[in-house]
Protein backbone atom coordinates (compact mmCIF):
# COMPACT_ATOMS: atom_id res chain seq x y z
CA UNK A 1 0.00 0.00 0.00
CA UNK A 2 3.03 2.69 0.25
CA UNK A 3 3.89 4.35 -2.76
CA UNK A 4 7.80 4.23 -2.26
CA UNK A 5 9.81 3.27 -5.50
CA UNK A 6 11.62 0.23 -4.70
CA UNK A 7 14.98 -0.79 -6.21
CA UNK A 8 15.40 -4.06 -7.76
CA UNK A 9 17.51 -6.68 -6.14
CA UNK A 10 20.69 -8.10 -8.07
CA UNK A 11 19.88 -11.09 -8.83
CA UNK A 12 22.20 -13.83 -7.67
CA UNK A 13 24.77 -15.65 -9.92
CA UNK A 14 24.11 -19.76 -11.21
CA UNK A 15 25.72 -20.66 -8.17
CA UNK A 16 24.57 -18.25 -5.56
CA UNK A 17 20.75 -19.44 -6.42
CA UNK A 18 22.06 -23.01 -6.41
CA UNK A 19 23.40 -22.05 -2.54
CA UNK A 20 20.14 -20.27 -1.46
CA UNK A 21 18.12 -23.47 -2.93
CA UNK A 22 20.42 -25.90 -0.96
CA UNK A 23 19.78 -23.41 2.30
CA UNK A 24 16.11 -22.89 1.86
CA UNK A 25 15.70 -26.82 1.02
CA UNK A 26 18.10 -27.36 4.64
CA UNK A 27 15.97 -24.64 6.03
CA UNK A 28 12.36 -26.63 5.11
CA UNK A 29 13.50 -30.39 5.98
CA UNK A 30 14.78 -28.65 9.38
CA UNK A 31 11.63 -27.06 10.23
CA UNK A 32 9.76 -29.92 9.49
CA UNK A 33 11.45 -32.18 11.16
CA UNK A 34 11.96 -29.90 14.35
CA UNK A 35 8.44 -28.17 14.28
CA UNK A 36 6.38 -31.30 13.58
CA UNK A 37 8.89 -33.87 14.24
CA UNK A 38 10.10 -33.01 17.42
CA UNK A 39 7.60 -30.56 18.56
CA UNK A 40 4.37 -32.26 17.08
CA UNK A 41 2.79 -29.48 15.49
CA UNK A 42 0.61 -29.93 13.28
CA UNK A 43 0.05 -26.55 11.62
CA UNK A 44 3.47 -26.47 9.75
CA UNK A 45 1.30 -24.87 7.16
CA UNK A 46 1.03 -21.67 9.15
CA UNK A 47 4.98 -21.12 9.64
CA UNK A 48 5.39 -21.98 6.02
CA UNK A 49 2.86 -19.41 5.13
CA UNK A 50 5.02 -16.77 7.29
CA UNK A 51 8.09 -17.89 5.14
CA UNK A 52 6.25 -17.04 2.09
CA UNK A 53 5.29 -13.75 3.49
CA UNK A 54 8.47 -12.28 4.55
CA UNK A 55 10.46 -13.39 1.81
CA UNK A 56 8.54 -12.34 -0.80
CA UNK A 57 6.48 -9.48 0.47
CA UNK A 58 9.11 -8.09 2.91
CA UNK A 59 12.04 -9.28 1.14
CA UNK A 60 13.45 -11.29 4.16
CA UNK A 61 13.95 -7.65 5.85
CA UNK A 62 14.64 -7.96 9.31
CA UNK A 63 12.90 -5.30 10.58
CA UNK A 64 9.47 -5.91 8.86
CA UNK A 65 9.88 -9.26 10.57
CA UNK A 66 8.65 -8.16 13.80
CA UNK A 67 5.33 -6.30 12.49
CA UNK A 68 4.84 -8.82 10.37
CA UNK A 69 4.59 -11.78 13.25
CA UNK A 70 1.91 -9.23 14.82
CA UNK A 71 0.15 -8.67 12.21
CA UNK A 72 0.09 -12.64 11.76
CA UNK A 73 -0.86 -13.30 15.34
CA UNK A 74 -3.39 -10.59 14.73
CA UNK A 75 -5.27 -11.91 11.88
CA UNK A 76 -5.42 -15.79 13.63
CA UNK A 77 -6.71 -14.13 16.16
CA UNK A 78 -9.29 -12.34 13.77
CA UNK A 79 -10.31 -15.41 12.45
CA UNK A 80 -10.51 -17.39 15.64
CA UNK A 81 -12.95 -14.40 17.01
CA UNK A 82 -15.02 -15.07 13.72
CA UNK A 83 -15.13 -18.81 14.71
CA UNK A 84 -15.73 -18.77 18.47
CA UNK A 85 -17.27 -15.80 19.39
CA UNK A 86 -20.52 -16.48 17.21
CA UNK A 87 -20.66 -19.98 18.95
CA UNK A 88 -20.24 -18.24 22.34
CA UNK A 89 -22.34 -15.43 22.42
CA UNK A 90 -24.60 -16.02 19.22
CA UNK A 91 -25.56 -13.00 17.13
CA UNK A 92 -23.71 -10.61 19.67
CA UNK A 93 -20.51 -12.72 19.36
CA UNK A 94 -20.96 -12.41 15.64
CA UNK A 95 -21.60 -8.76 15.23
CA UNK A 96 -18.47 -8.53 17.83
CA UNK A 97 -16.29 -10.37 15.62
CA UNK A 98 -17.69 -8.94 12.57
CA UNK A 99 -16.93 -5.45 13.86
CA UNK A 100 -13.29 -6.14 14.83
CA UNK A 101 -12.68 -7.40 11.11
CA UNK A 102 -13.77 -4.42 9.97
CA UNK A 103 -11.98 -1.77 11.68
CA UNK A 104 -8.42 -4.07 11.44
CA UNK A 105 -9.14 -3.99 7.58
CA UNK A 106 -10.07 0.06 7.97
CA UNK A 107 -6.77 0.43 9.88
CA UNK A 108 -4.96 -1.86 7.47
CA UNK A 109 -6.51 0.31 4.63
CA UNK A 110 -5.62 3.70 5.90
CA UNK A 111 -1.62 2.62 7.39
CA UNK A 112 -2.56 3.99 10.95
CA UNK A 113 -0.75 1.21 12.60
CA UNK A 114 0.92 -0.49 10.36
CA UNK A 115 3.24 -2.21 12.73
CA UNK A 116 -0.24 -4.18 13.76
CA UNK A 117 -2.73 -4.29 11.31
CA UNK A 118 -0.78 -4.78 7.86
CA UNK A 119 -0.51 -7.35 4.98
CA UNK A 120 0.52 -9.72 6.95
CA UNK A 121 -2.67 -9.72 9.10
CA UNK A 122 -5.02 -9.60 6.21
CA UNK A 123 -2.85 -12.34 4.74
CA UNK A 124 -3.65 -15.04 7.69
CA UNK A 125 -7.20 -13.56 8.75
CA UNK A 126 -7.79 -14.60 5.27
CA UNK A 127 -6.07 -17.81 5.06
CA UNK A 128 -7.47 -18.93 8.62
CA UNK A 129 -10.71 -17.74 8.16
CA UNK A 130 -11.46 -19.95 4.87
CA UNK A 131 -14.31 -22.45 6.34
CA UNK A 132 -12.51 -25.49 5.80
CA UNK A 133 -8.88 -24.45 7.86
CA UNK A 134 -11.71 -22.59 10.34
CA UNK A 135 -13.73 -25.43 11.61
CA UNK A 136 -10.58 -28.17 11.82
CA UNK A 137 -7.80 -25.33 13.18
CA UNK A 138 -6.52 -25.09 16.80
CA UNK A 139 -5.88 -21.45 16.80
CA UNK A 140 -3.71 -21.43 19.67
CA UNK A 141 -1.62 -24.04 17.95
CA UNK A 142 -1.38 -22.08 14.78
CA UNK A 143 0.01 -19.10 16.37
CA UNK A 144 2.73 -21.25 18.13
CA UNK A 145 3.58 -22.61 14.76
CA UNK A 146 3.71 -19.34 13.54
CA UNK A 147 5.89 -17.88 16.11
CA UNK A 148 8.51 -20.57 16.14
CA UNK A 149 8.67 -21.36 12.76
CA UNK A 150 8.71 -17.65 11.97
CA UNK A 151 11.85 -17.42 14.83
CA UNK A 152 13.51 -20.38 13.26
CA UNK A 153 13.46 -18.70 9.57
CA UNK A 154 14.40 -15.48 11.21
CA UNK A 155 17.31 -17.36 12.67
CA UNK A 156 18.45 -19.21 9.65
CA UNK A 157 18.28 -16.14 7.57
CA UNK A 158 19.97 -14.12 10.19
CA UNK A 159 22.96 -16.95 10.47
CA UNK A 160 22.96 -17.02 6.28
CA UNK A 161 23.31 -13.15 6.23
CA UNK A 162 25.86 -13.62 8.80
CA UNK A 163 27.82 -15.70 6.69
CA UNK A 164 27.46 -14.33 3.57
CA UNK A 165 29.22 -11.36 4.80
CA UNK A 166 31.73 -13.10 6.12
CA UNK A 167 32.70 -14.54 2.63
CA UNK A 168 32.26 -11.89 0.89
CA UNK A 169 35.57 -9.94 -0.28
CA UNK A 170 36.01 -6.81 1.81
CA UNK A 171 36.00 -3.73 -0.04
CA UNK A 172 38.70 -2.32 -1.43
CA UNK A 173 39.95 1.03 0.07
CA UNK A 174 39.73 3.99 -2.16
CA UNK A 175 42.75 5.70 -2.72
CA UNK A 176 41.56 8.67 -4.35
CA UNK A 177 40.20 9.95 -1.49
CA UNK A 178 42.08 11.06 2.13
Amino acid sequence: MSNEAETPAEKPSLFAGFVILLIVIMGIVGWILLGGGVLKLSSLYASFLFLWYWSAVEKLDMKKLVPGMLGALIGIALAAGLHHLPLMSGTLGFIIAISAVVIAVYLGIVERVPALFNTATMLYLTVAAAPAIMESTDFREMAVATLLGGGFFAALVFGAQRLAAMMSPAPEADETTG
